[in-house]
């Protein structure tokens, strides 16, 4: 992750514009990984940072501390932060914890339990918004591949490889003109209250206006989270679509495929329900549960197997592996 310029560059300004927050406060990093935050926090004016990282990337922080000249303020701790004691409680929490589609594979479980023992009353959580949007969507690059290799047809790989891959979330680039309708919001939180329980389900009905005519065949989701900025407006990390690579986040866009392609028409509804639920098998994974509603009626539709038809339910477990499109590196912090 240390390649991806946008998330890098929100935390820098949302961290080292603001030394009027950071200046003599104690900062907690959770999940620091190789303490790209931490020092942030420590360049920022931070009087102490307490940076925690479970795993063994905590002797290479260590090293990156030294490195950058902020060792008598950043204190590298190798442990889970559930099994952390500090000797203070902190001003500020500081994490990147966000997953695929803001709560797959995240950590806001332990963000959550770092907040509830160490912050202050009045204490700073970075970021502290996180919102997650969605909308149907258009991806040509899954299924149009298989027409036409070098003048060889395929469509009958091409339909099991839909069939392989329908209802399955996607890691990918949407252009935003493959975006048919307004985004609208699936789910909103301010990390400063949010309780675990109010996170382990989600459901919500979105209805969609197609805003130009097109063809749908999947449902995009991303996330904005946002930082206080002081006096100055909030800096915001946004995974949404985007016209060039340069400005594209490690988390991209998830989409979940549709069995079907719909053409739908400027100002047509197309409405659906989002049922995003953690997993009993992996607290960090998440099931999602989709199904397309008639929007006259407002009712699931059943489940078919006429293809043609707009008919779907999708039930996506964590069993399931994510696939990615032109992946990028998944180095840590």
């Amino acid at each position: 992750m240390l390649d991806d310029t946008v998330r890098n560059e929100a935390y820098r300004a949302a961290i080292c514009d603001n030394p009027n927050i950071f200046a003599g406060k104690t900062v907690l990093d959770v999940g620091t990984g190789t303490g790209f935050l931490a020092i942030l926090c420590a360049k920022a004016g931070a009087s102490r940072v307490y940076a925690i990282e479970a795993s063994d990337m905590a002797e290479l922080a260590t090293v990156t501390v030294h490195e950058n000249d902020v060792a008598d303020k950043v204190q590298v701790i190798q442990n889970k932060i559930e099994n952390v004691e500090l000797p203070e409680k902190v001003d500020i929490i500081v994490s990147e914890w966000m997953g695929f589609y803001l709560l797959h594979e995240s950590m806001i479980d332990s963000v959550i339990f770092a907040r509830d023992k160490f912050l202050k009353p009045e204490g700073v959580m970075y970021p502290y918004k996180c919102i997650l949007h969605s909308a149907p969507s258009y991806s040509p690059e899954i299924f149009k591949f298989w027409e036409n290799i070098a003048g060889v047809k395929m469509n009958t790989i091409g339909q099991l490889y839909r069939t392989k891959y329908t209802g399955k979330p996607e890691i990918m680039q949407i252009h935003p003109n493959n975006i048919l309708s307004k985004p609208l919001e699936v789910f909103e939180f301010n990390t400063k209250d949010i309780q675990q329980e109010s996170i382990r389900k989600i459901t919500k009905n979105v209805q969609s206006e197609c805003h130009k005519n097109g063809v749908v065949n999947g449902i995009a989701l991303w996330f904005d989270v946002y930082f206080h900025a002081g006096d100055k407006p909030d800096i915001v990390l946004t995974t949404a679509p985007v016209m060039s690579p340069l400005q594209l986040t490690h988390w991209k866009q998830t989409v979940i495929i549709l069995p079907f392609e719909k053409t739908v028409e400027k100002s047509e509804k197309f409405h659906y329900n989002l049922d995003i639920s953690k997993s009993a098998k992996n607290p960090r994974h998440y099931n999602i549960e989709l199904n397309i509603l008639d929007p006259d009626e407002q009712s699931a539709m059943s489940t078919s197997e006429d293809k043609s038809r707009e008919e779907f339910h999708v039930h996506h477990n964590d069993d399931s592996e994510y696939d990615e499109y032109n992946s990028g590196s998944d180095d840590n912090n």
